[in-house]
């Protein structure tokens, strides 16, 4: 039987929003392995060469709760099914770099607004970050836009 929240994001998934990023190219589920073991998810984001050579960075969601509790996400290893190791997270630019930062105090996540490993400690983000501050009317794409354009810019 399905949950709520597996439910929530294959709708989210299904929708233009999400499809749009896929048909061009800027995002998409795995295909290597299953992509969802619920609640875990791995989806990939386009990336500069330069900032992450292979041009596709894994992410490796846990999403339970979804929508009302924000995802958290870390870079993933596809070939060996572990967190990318920490010397070749994605780098290169002045706002990457604290986001896809493995020396936080939590290497299992990002350092964003929008995933709630990061969260906690962070009151000031919802002030200072309403547009990226994760709200349960947000949709996962929301998350899958905020690093693309880290990415890419």
């Amino acid at each position: 039987m399905k949950t709520m929240d597996l439910l929530m994001f294959e709708k989210h998934i299904s929708e233009f929003e999400f499809q749009h990023g896929v048909e061009s190219g800027m995002w998409g589920l795995q295909t290597e392995a299953p992509a969802i073991t619920w609640p875990f998810v791995t989806i990939w984001v386009q990336a500069l060469a330069t900032y992450y050579p292979p041009e596709k960075c894994y992410l490796r969601f846990t999403l339970n709760d979804y929508p009302q509790s924000a995802p958290t996400a870390c870079p993933w290893d596809i070939e060996n099914g572990t967190i990318l190791t920490a010397g070749i997270w994605p780098k290169g630019s002045a706002k990457l770099n604290p986001v896809f930062n493995p020396a936080w105090n939590n290497a299992t996540a990002l350092y964003a607004p929008f995933d709630r490993l990061a969260i906690p400690g962070h009151d000031g983000w919802k002030t200072q970050y309403p547009e990226y501050y994760w709200q349960s009317s947000f949709k996962i794409t929301a998350y899958l836009q905020f690093i693309h354009r880290l990415l890419n810019t």
